[in-house]
């Protein structure tokens, strides 16, 4: 689960910022890439575990962490 929180909140906006980078973006369009990084994904991912037969109880306790941690962040 630490690696979830990590990928969301470390790994998602970094790779934003690389690939803003990377395209040259201008300010306001990369801010934007950099707000969609920084987005929680926690409305899909019960949908996703369902699709691929996944523990849902713990795709559940995953978005709750990620609701949460997005309100902090």
């Amino acid at each position: 689960m630490l690696v979830t929180l990590s990928a969301n909140f470390v790994v998602m906006p970094l790779a934003s910022l690389g690939l803003a980078a990377t395209l040259r973006l201008d300010e306001p369009l990369a801010e934007g890439l950099l707000l969609h990084g920084m987005a929680s994904g926690a409305p899909l991912i019960p949908n996703l575990v369902g699709l691929a037969k996944g523990s849902l109880p713990l795709a559940v306790g995953i978005m709750i962490l990620l609701t949460a941690g997005t309100l902090v962040y």
